[in-house]
């Protein structure tokens, strides 16, 4: 039960990170577009830091599900040696 936890925690985070940091860079690109176009500085300048604040948190995420991913593979090496040692 506990690998499919694991494994289920890699995936979720997984995409969760994976989405805001492609939705943090698409919004830091507009954010920057915005700056040639819009005549108010705090406008795009409020835009670019929320757009930043999402990448990174996109990256922190990404990276928090790193141990779930080790942890996964390890309990499944983990599941096939024991299968060995008894199939031996």
């Amino acid at each position: 039960m506990k690998k499919s936890k694991d494994k289920l925690q890699w995936f979720v985070r997984g995409a969760i990170g994976c989405s805001l940091i492609g939705f943090g860079l698409c919004a830091t690109i507009e954010s920057a577009f915005l700056k040639h176009q819009a005549p108010e500085n705090t406008l795009w300048i409020l835009y670019g830091t929320i757009s930043l604040i999402i990448f990174m948190s996109g990256i922190n995420i990404l990276i928090s599900a790193l141990p779930y991913a080790k942890n996964s593979k390890r309990k499944n090496e983990e599941q096939n040696h024991d299968e060995a040692v008894k199939n031996f």
